[in-house]
């Protein structure tokens, strides 16, 4: 049976004065959203893990979330990536702005929809389709969490490693 552990490092973003258009009405993520991002993201990766002997391991920044019509879109930058027992590196993974949508059913957040830029030179404007437009400048120019999101990642896959 393989375990999924999350890692989530929660960046709270000051959003007054800042107007989503389209976007939907902002929202202040709960614990229990942050959760759901975290199990969305390991549930809709395209998993590397095929073995009972791995394990996935994610963590994310949260630039914001904004809802509308009861579904909350939860803008993210996410690193990702998949161990081996007692390896030391994890297996090939990725680190990207992510967006989760969630919906609440039977009084719990599930995500419903995980959806990652498009590649080369489509890369910046499927994010600022995907984003509200701060949410996307912040996820266009930030690359200094890429490491701190693999040092948390790596922290838990140890911990999870050295488990019997």
């Amino acid at each position: 049976m393989r375990f999924k552990i999350g890692v989530i490092l929660l960046l709270e973003a000051n959003l007054a004065g800042c107007s989503m258009v389209q976007a939907g009405d902002q929202v202040k993520v709960t614990n229990e959203m942050d959760a759901a991002v975290s199990e969305g993201i390991l549930e809709m990766t395209n998993t590397f893990v095929d073995t009972v002997s791995a394990n996935e391991f994610e963590a994310h920044l949260i630039y914001g979330a904004t809802e509308k019509n009861e579904i909350t879109s939860v803008y993210t930058y996410t690193r990702y990536e998949a161990f081996n027992k007692g390896a030391q590196n994890g297996a090939p993974g990725y680190s990207t702005p992510v967006l989760i949508k969630l919906k609440k059913e039977n009084g719990k957040f599930q995500a419903i929809e995980y959806k990652q830029p498009r590649d080369g030179s489509e890369y910046r404007s499927s994010i600022e389709k995907m984003f509200p437009k701060e949410y996307a400048q912040q996820a266009l120019n930030d690359t200094g969490h890429v490491s701190e999101l693999g040092e948390k990642i790596r922290t838990n896959a140890k911990e999870w490693s050295s488990e019997k």
